[in-house]
């Protein structure tokens, strides 16, 4: 009978998880780039209105330092943000949570974050069916996958790293089905290249780190030769027509979503300068010591990747060398499964060798974690069957458990062996101010039971003010300020917000926390302080 019914089982999984996380996702803080994305947008939009209605932008366009950026996720998010965003407004108004207009407008964006997650989900279940088509095998892993906290968490709010993800994983998918038709015979048609390359072009418009795809594409192409048929003659005219028309719809698709290029498409490679030597003068606490981000450690993401994923892939990784020979012995499995374990070693290869400036533990390589997993789950089925449906099982059902656990900060998970360590000395933990929401509760919850000043106006000092203010609309908070000024001689008392790095700076002078927000691991009994309310007089 389960069987029978088994299709219908996971449409309902499906559909609750769905329900689940968008809810969720609506109901999680603001973060630190968020503002700057709809900053991004509103960029652009001056960009098409100087361009096409000939209108005189507000300021110089060629100062704004975030310009570097397309607009593909935007040209999704921002209509459907429009949409939904009173429903968003009144789904956050209950008890000491509230939130303005603009708040809900950038919390509305994380239902299209989560749901592109969701779709990641669905890419992960077809690339893994072309290697393994057993039913068990790939419900397992998609779940283990989908409930995989520190994806999950990310899933709720990142605009940038997630969407990212997921185009990775719908070009590697579409790529290589394509080169998959490729090992039977030479016919595949204009409008599948086409499509690849709006793929690869939207994907470089999210983060032009994207052109890296172009690393995987070269590595497919090495494969497919050496497996290939060889009665099959792969170079002849029509395929480098096919190859032109995806070069020049790339190209062209790339210069429609990038604005800032329109004014010179030279601009192009500016960006790609910018981002290969771009930083933040900040370091990341990795293994107890801050590196930085200008200086980075050839080691830092070995040492990142051995923190966050989890045990279940990092045993599967070390057990490719004993199925390898197993897994090359199809011509299709070697093709999806050497392009992936290519990219694995060959991507995070590069950026060390390139010495690029990476940053909040590995969030800018997020998109190789379903890479990762994919051959991992694989070389773990290929192992032993029995091992992978034991362990795969627990480990599904421990993160399950720990998206309730730490929720909203699953974003800051750390695997099994990491927390024989203290992680709040080891590593950066909640670094992206989602804990601005419940800060900001626990701020008019003060004002309500314990302001002894009721018509005196109240001061709030916070970085970033949009992690915050956006949750004090109807509060008695009436002058702002950036917690750089906590060391000043602004007049006291005011109310401070200490979060993300500022809390490594101990507690100010004569400041005492009055509310804090606090979460822990499971297993674990460290208590994580995400961030503190201070009272300072």
């Amino acid at each position: 009978m389960i069987i029978k019914h088994y299709k219908y089982l996971k449409i309902l999984f499906l559909s609750l998880y769905l329900i689940f996380g968008s809810y969720n996702a609506v109901k999680v803080g603001i973060s630190h780039d968020e503002y700057h994305e709809q900053k991004n947008w509103e960029y652009n939009v001056e960009i098409f209105k100087k361009t096409f209605l000939n209108q005189i932008p507000n300021e110089n366009l060629n100062d704004y330092k975030d310009k570097y950026y397309g607009v593909g996720f935007q040209l999704i998010s921002q209509p459907i943000q429009f949409l939904i965003k009173d429903l968003v407004k009144n789904i956050n108004q209950s008890g000491t949570i509230s939130v303005d207009d603009y708040g809900a407008q950038l919390i509305s964006k994380h239902f299209i974050v989560f749901l592109f997650f969701f779709i990641s989900g669905i890419l992960f279940y077809l690339i893994l069916k072309k290697i393994i088509d057993n039913e068990i095998f790939l419900s397992i892993s998609s779940l283990v996958y989908l409930l995989y906290p520190y994806l999950f968490g990310h899933a709720l709010f990142n605009p940038k790293d997630i969407p990212f993800l997921t185009c990775w994983m719908l070009c590697s998918y579409l790529s290589l089905k394509i080169l998959e038709k490729y090992l039977i015979k030479t016919e595949v048609s204009f409008f599948h290249v086409f499509i690849v390359a709006l793929s690869t072009a939207y994907l470089i418009s999210i983060r032009v780190s994207g052109i890296l795809i172009f690393l995987q594409y070269f590595l497919s192409f090495l494969i497919l030769f050496n497996i290939k048929d060889k009665n099959l003659n792969l170079i002849n005219f029509e395929n480098f027509k096919k190859f032109i028309l995806f070069l020049i719809s790339t190209i062209l698709l790339i210069y429609i979503l990038f604005p800032y290029i329109w004014q010179n498409p030279l601009y192009f490679i500016d960006t790609i300068k910018h981002f290969g030597k771009f930083y933040h003068d900040v370091c990341t606490l990795t293994f107890g010591t801050c590196l930085e981000a200008k200086s980075p450690d050839p080691l830092y993401i070995p040492m990142w990747l051995s923190a966050k994923l989890p045990l279940l892939i990092i045993i599967g990784l070390f057990l490719i060398p004993f199925v390898e020979k197993q897994l090359f012995n199809d011509k299709k499995i070697s093709l999806y499964f050497g392009t992936f374990l290519g990219t694995a070693i060959c991507i995070p290869l590069f950026l060390i060798l390139t010495k690029a400036h990476l940053f909040d533990e590995i969030r800018h390589i997020q998109f190789l974690i379903p890479i990762f997993f994919i051959i991992s789950l694989v070389a773990f089925f290929t192992f032993s069957k029995k091992f992978f449906y034991i362990l795969s099982v627990l480990t599904a059902f421990i993160f399950s458990m720990e998206l309730n656990w730490m929720h909203p900060y699953q974003y800051t998970w750390f695997n099994m062996p990491s927390r024989f360590f203290e992680i709040s000395k080891n590593f950066e933990t909640e670094y992206w101010g989602l804990s601005g929401q419940n800060l900001a509760a626990n701020a008019n919850l003060h004002l309500e039971i314990w302001d002894d000043t009721p018509d005196k106006p109240k001061c709030l000092l916070a970085s970033p003010l949009w992690g915050v203010k956006p949750f004090l609309a109807n509060s008695k908070f009436k002058c702002f300020g950036p917690w750089s000024l906590i060391d000043s001689d602004y007049q006291r008392p005011f109310y401070a917000i200490q979060n993300v790095r500022n809390l490594k700076k101990g507690i100010p002078y004569k400041c005492e926390t009055i509310a804090s927000s606090r979460y822990s691991y499971f297993f674990d009994n460290e208590e994580i302080v995400a961030g503190r309310v201070l009272l300072c007089k």
